[in-house]
């Protein structure tokens, strides 16, 4: 997918959300903007909040596969980004999980294999 590609991009995150939904998960935003980035989903199960990266990728693309996306610097962002959502709505003792979603795009641009990817720490 070399540059972004926005209509393949709201194709994954719809299929991210079905997913996590599917998982128990209620997603409490999309696409939320931060002075640190933008958090693609946030939902919540069993009290946890969850901040999610959503990655999509072409199969057999050149770019590599949606985990090969999910980077230690896209993470610490996601993390920041994060943080400062927790602290300007006086979250900072919720509990929390970071989860990487990886959205396989087959060639017609559908969603195929969805993979949820927890993030043990940010750093």
């Amino acid at each position: 997918m070399g540059r972004a590609d926005p209509i393949a991009g709201r194709v994954a995150e719809d299929a991210a959300a079905r997913a996590l939904e599917r998982a128990g998960y209620g997603i409490l935003a999309r696409n939320l903007r931060t002075p640190f980035g933008e958090l693609d989903l946030v939902a919540k199960k069993s009290g946890r909040i969850a901040f999610v990266e959503v990655k999509a990728r072409r199969r057999d693309g050149s770019a590599g596969t949606g985990e090969d996306a999910l980077t230690p610097a896209k993470l610490r962002r996601v993390g920041r980004a994060a943080e400062h959502v927790l602290r300007t709505r006086g979250l900072e003792g919720a509990r929390r999980e970071f989860l990487g979603i990886a959205v396989t795009l087959e060639d017609d641009g559908a969603p195929g294999d969805i993979r949820i990817v927890p993030v043990e720490e940010i750093r």
